[in-house]
């Protein structure tokens, strides 16, 4: 017993002198200031809300499916074609599928028309008939961006003593700019620089070799004394 008191005691950072004979009792009600058993909080907790909610660029396909009729794509199907193919090109896909049934050549044939109208070569597109009755079908392989689902509210508020932002905060403001970003690839390198401006770039280097006074030149009239305003 008085072995292990000793050993307890030289782990101690403090020198303590005491009768021998407290030492229980001290043993007791005491304790030593380096705590052997004490847990370290090693979770992580990231402070930014893009640390938290991060936005990540994924690989998708972008899918629409048009009925095949007699008269014709209507309005509507139009307008969606359209709207397709300037989201393929603003994706820089490579190629678009479009696959129809057999008995649907027309229907893909106007399909394919709108498609070169709105700016896409011919050599992008790729037709595939199959067998069977289905939908005309456009696709296209794209880049996106995206986050997490928005809704983590495992923290109680009211009873939090940290100062921290809760699990959700800056979500919302994550998922806008993925759903608005013009290009994804910008999260994962920058854009090659535009070539420089030759003249406006010779003007600067111009100037800057013939320096000229910056002050504003000042005419008569702003010469002029106040008590001579109402004159």
């Amino acid at each position: 017993m008085k072995e292990m008191i000793r050993a307890m005691f030289a782990l101690c950072p403090r020198r303590w002198t005491v009768p021998l004979a407290s030492l229980p009792l001290l043993v007791g009600l005491t304790g030593c200031e380096t705590y052997l058993d004490a847990e370290l909080d090693d979770v992580y907790t990231p402070p930014m809300h893009y640390q938290r909610h991060p936005v990540t660029v994924t690989k998708d396909t972008a899918r629409i499916e048009l009925v095949p009729h007699g008269s014709g794509l209507t309005a509507v199907e139009r307008n969606e074609v359209a709207r397709f193919a300037q989201s393929a090109l603003i994706n820089a896909s490579h190629a678009i599928a479009l696959m129809h049934p057999k008995g649907a050549r027309a229907t893909a044939e106007e399909v394919a028309s709108i498609l070169e109208e709105e700016g896409v070569p011919p050599t992008r597109i790729v037709v595939t008939a199959y067998h069977g009755r289905g939908p005309v079908v456009l696709a296209f392989a794209r880049t996106t961006a995206v986050t997490a689902p928005c809704g983590d509210w495992n923290e109680n508020l009211v009873r939090t003593r940290e100062n921290r932002p809760f699990p959700n905060f800056g979500c919302a403001h994550q998922q806008n700019i993925a759903a608005v970003v013009a290009n994804p690839n910008d999260f994962v390198m920058p854009r090659a620089e535009t070539p420089p401006d030759a003249p406006r770039k010779s003007q600067i280097f111009t100037d800057y070799r013939t320096p000229k006074d910056p002050s504003t030149p000042v005419n008569a009239e702003q010469n002029a004394k106040i008590s001579e305003v109402g004159q």
